[in-house]
């Protein structure tokens, strides 16, 4: 997973937005944060304010990214990017601080 997160553009020091965030770690050492239960505008706020600028969708997902991650596709500050193994990356643009 972390070689399809460098792949789509992240450098070693960005973080991911990944519903299993410590397992992202114990097999990568890639800082990460949890997926907040909500909505996509929850996501990017969170996005937002830990500064993250990538997000793995996998099946076991929030229940409010359902239709993301049955129809992937870019949505307001979300862009999609690739699906690999039925995870479903993107790269969230984040407002200027």
């Amino acid at each position: 997973m972390d070689r399809v997160i460098e792949e789509i553009g992240a450098e070693p020091g960005d973080k991911v937005m990944i519903n299993n965030h410590p397992g992202l770690y114990a097999a990568t050492g890639r800082e990460s944060i949890v997926i907040p239960g909500g909505s996509i505008n929850e996501v990017v706020e969170a996005a937002n304010e830990f500064n993250v600028r990538y997000i793995v969708i996998e099946v076991n997902h929030p229940e409010g990214l359902f239709e993301l991650y049955k129809y992937p596709t870019s949505r307001g500050k979300l862009e999609y990017i690739y699906t690999e193994s039925g995870n479903h990356y993107f790269s969230i643009h984040l407002d200027p601080k």
